[in-house]
């Protein structure tokens, strides 16, 4: 069984664009708001990740999403 991911239109980089600055509570925001739209759960539900070194490499909140149901064992959803 594939495991469950959010997915990211085509030609979407990995990392945020130069001119898109938020804030972490915004950043995680986005993130969570991810998970409960397509999951039905949000990230404080989840296996605890290191988002802050996520937001600090700028990683777009869509990958930030996946990277939390993978290791939150995304099989299971």
């Amino acid at each position: 069984m594939a495991g469950l991911r959010i997915k990211a239109k085509a030609g979407i980089g990995r990392t945020m664009n130069a001119d898109d600055n938020p804030s972490f509570e915004e950043w995680f925001k986005r993130v969570d708001n991810l998970l409960s739209r397509h999951i039905g759960i949000g990230a404080d539900d989840l296996v605890d990740i290191d988002y802050t070194s996520l937001y600090d490499d700028r990683v777009r909140p869509i990958h930030a999403a996946n990277k939390a149901l993978k290791a939150s064992g995304a099989d299971l959803f």
